[in-house]
Parts: structure tokens; sequence; C-alpha cells
């Protein structure tokens, strides 16, 4: 970021990771390391059916993805 490296040990915010199963994108190999390089202490992964865009924008969006979003994010809103 700006000719800096971004060194993810540095996130300590509260951190939900979505994850789709058939992502071509971002695939689960390279999703299943970031929960375990960051240092906040409320972190949790979601692994769910679909694509890339199916996980937020497909007709099961609204059954998996952001019911689950929702209940994430209720606890911590303020």
């Amino acid at each position: 970021m700006s000719g800096k490296k971004a060194k993810l040990s540095n996130i300590t915010v509260p951190l939900l990771s979505c994850v789709a199963e058939h992502d071509h994108l971002a695939p689960r190999d390279s999703t299943e390391a970031l929960l375990s390089l960051v240092s906040s202490t409320d972190k949790e992964e979601v692994l769910l059916k679909g694509g890339h865009v199916s996980l937020i924008a497909g007709p099961n969006a609204r059954k998996r993805m952001w019911p689950r979003l929702s209940a994430w994010l209720a606890p911590r809103s303020v």
C-alpha cells in the first residue's frame, strides 16, 4: 500500500472471512491462512457453497451469506 508492505499481523479488529467453496478468483487454498496470520482475537471463517459472485449476489446469497453476516455483525455493532 503506497509502496509499503502491509502486515496482516497488525490487524487486531474483529474479522469475518466469508469464503465460497467454488471461488475461482480467491480459491480456498489462498484464503485458509488468513485467520492464522491476523492478530485479531475475535475472528471467524464462514465457508459457504457457491462461487465468487454468487456468494454475495446469487439467488441463495440472501439465504446463506447475508443472514450469517448479519448475525455476526449484530453483537459487534454499536
